[in-house]
């Protein structure tokens, strides 16, 4: 950017980044520092709505390398976001810079529709309040709809599994769902150890004859 536009130049000499193409306000946003960071930036949030997504994400990341708490505001409005790349993106950045003010939106954000979504969500969730992260996880698996409990299984998925082994088995045990049924068995094979057998098989003595075959 100032190799574009010296300081040297006076301001109404410098080019504004909106008269830049795409490819040059992605090579921008990719390639600033620390020093050239914050006047950028006052122009790309300006215009961030009209910025393609690739350009969107690249100027979060610099926030996320150079920014501080005064972008708080700017990156919680973009959680409001659809695009799956871009609220990644931010989650990951606000995570940096103010974790405290991403947290309340950490609940939600783990029932996005994008899995990218959800893991990124997860992941600072369960650096910031695992416990907390696994009890919310634990009580989507309860969910009357399908897809909720498909995506906390998904979710506990990416945990390590000793500490949602009991969540898994519940869950397993109550699913009715053919295709959340399939997705923790593939967790459980790839868990197997004799312990969890031995509480396989006593579950399987005592579930409904219809589920005994998904236990076999």
């Amino acid at each position: 950017y100032y190799q574009m536009a010296p300081e040297s130049q006076p301001p109404e000499e410098k080019k504004k980044l909106v008269s830049f193409s795409h490819e040059q306000r992605l090579k921008i946003l990719s390639l600033l520092s620390a020093d050239t960071f914050e006047p950028v930036f006052s122009q790309a949030s300006m215009i961030f709505s009209d910025l393609d997504t690739d350009c969107q994400v690249a100027l979060i990341k610099a926030i996320e390398r150079f920014g501080s708490k005064s972008h708080t505001d700017f990156l919680s409005g973009i959680l409001k976001k659809d695009a799956p790349e871009v609220l990644a993106a931010a989650i990951d950045a606000l995570g940096v810079i103010n974790p405290e003010a991403l947290h309340p939106y950490l609940p939600q954000l783990i029932r996005h529709s994008s899995e990218e979504v959800q893991l990124t969500a997860l992941k600072i969730f369960a650096l910031f309040d695992k416990p907390q992260a696994i009890s919310l996880l634990d009580k989507m698996t309860t969910s009357i709809k399908p897809i909720l409990r498909r995506q906390a299984i998904f979710c506990l998925g990416y945990i390590d599994f000793p500490s949602v082994k009991q969540i898994m088995l519940k869950a397993y045990k109550n699913e009715s769902d053919s295709e959340n049924i399939e997705q923790i068995s593939a967790i459980l094979r790839s868990n197997a150890s004799a312990e969890l057998f031995v509480q396989l098989y006593s579950d399987w003595k005592s579930c409904k004859a219809s589920r005994a075959k998904d236990y076999e």
